[in-house]
């Protein structure tokens, strides 16, 4: 039964409540009332995320601030005209209070609830075509463009160490040191992978300065699956998941929708990385981000996705040592699996890696011109 002191935060009087799958630490439902309204409500429970009030009031913080621009039409103009622009386009999570003017609630048990406006759509989840991740890529880049003006004091540090290449490294290392010599067998092939990449990692990312971007309003978890498609058309209407969103470097939303639109591979597929799909990821984040990347945050692109791909690899490995996984995989060795997986991304990016540059040299040339500019 849907729990009842939240029907009564937020007045639901629910017909029907339905959990929705896809979320690894979240608990969601979609609930309607007789009379027709919907929401979705958001269970964060007690210990899921390490500060839970932090991300609650980074979400606020944003989302009020897309409010006022929807509302007062503060919406700055866009060379994607894909992306709607009005002053009612509501393509961001529209939080709903309580009936007591609160942005959530939290139980006896510790757990956090929240709502959103419930909007109508389908999530990626497999194989998409080069229309619909240049429209994700372009509704992510609206985000770095839409918060760019965000005043005020710094968001909240939620995750302490993210994207941290050292920390995670250190972390593996101490991990693979006290583990089993079989689960050390076991997972011998990717650690000499991993071993192999980390100076050529460490070299494109120092040539790029990666560690020298500016900091800024970024989402930090540009994976496909994190924004919301128009069913018939197929194209990006809205961006979802803002609990990672994090002060940080552009490159950290750039450099995951790549490894992130590389990894949605056909059914049964091998994840592989396509060049052309980087160029489609690069032409809708720039078209989408309005201007608002400087020539500096844009050098650093062909760097972040073998980056991105490299850390996610190390982090799932750490996962398959640890006696309590941090991030969710299912089936077997599925940690190892995925870990190494995205150390090949890595590597086939590394191996590109002169022609991304050369693409993202042709974007920076091109970003002030008009969209038919860049191709």
């Amino acid at each position: 039964m849907f729990p009842s002191h939240v029907i009564d935060a937020w007045d639901l009087q629910v017909d029907t409540a339905i959990e929705l799958t896809g979320g690894r630490s979240n608990l969601t439902y979609r609930c309607t009332s007789a009379s027709g309204r919907e929401l979705v409500v958001q269970r964060l429970a007690a210990g899921s995320h390490s500060n839970p009030l932090g991300v609650m009031e980074n979400l606020f913080r944003v989302t009020s601030h897309l409010d006022w621009k929807r509302i007062t039409g503060g919406t700055a103009a866009s060379a994607d005209s894909r992306i709607g622009r009005e002053p009612g386009d509501v393509w961001y999570p529209l939080l709903v209070p309580t009936q007591a003017r609160k942005p959530f609630m939290v139980d006896a048990a510790g757990d956090l609830w929240r709502a959103f406006a419930f909007r109508p759509g389908v999530i990626a989840r497999t194989a998409q075509s080069n229309d619909t991740v240049e429209s994700i890529a372009a509704v992510f880049g609206r985000f770095l463009h839409e918060t760019s003006d965000l005043d005020g004091p710094p968001l909240i540090e939620t995750t302490a160490g993210f994207h941290d290449l050292s920390l995670t490294c250190s972390a593996l290392e101490d991990l693979v040191a006290n583990a089993p010599a079989d689960q050390k067998d076991q997972a011998q092939q990717a650690l000499s992978l991993l071993d192999g990449l980390l100076p050529q990692i460490e070299q494109v990312a120092a040539e790029s300065e990666l560690g020298q971007a500016v900091h800024r309003t970024v989402h930090n978890d540009t994976k496909l699956a994190n924004v919301l498609l128009d069913p018939t058309a197929q194209i990006a209407t809205g961006v979802l998941d803002l609990d990672l969103v994090m002060a940080g470097p552009a490159w950290h939303d750039f450099g995951d929708l790549v490894r992130s639109a590389s990894w949605h591979a056909d059914s049964g597929a091998v994840p592989r990385f396509d060049p052309q799909r980087f160029h489609v990821v690069l032409r809708g984040f720039v078209r989408g981000s309005a201007g608002s990347l400087d020539d500096a945050e844009l050098a650093t692109f062909a760097a972040a996705g073998p980056r991105i791909a490299f850390e996610l690899g190390a982090r799932y490995l750490a996962d398959h040592f640890r006696d309590t996984p941090r991030l969710a995989v299912s089936g077997e060795n599925g940690h190892l699996r995925r870990g190494e997986a995205n150390l090949r991304l890595a590597d086939e990016m590394l191996g590109a890696y002169d022609a991304l540059r050369r693409d993202v040299e042709h974007a920076i040339k091109h970003r002030h011109a008009p969209p038919e500019g860049f191709r």
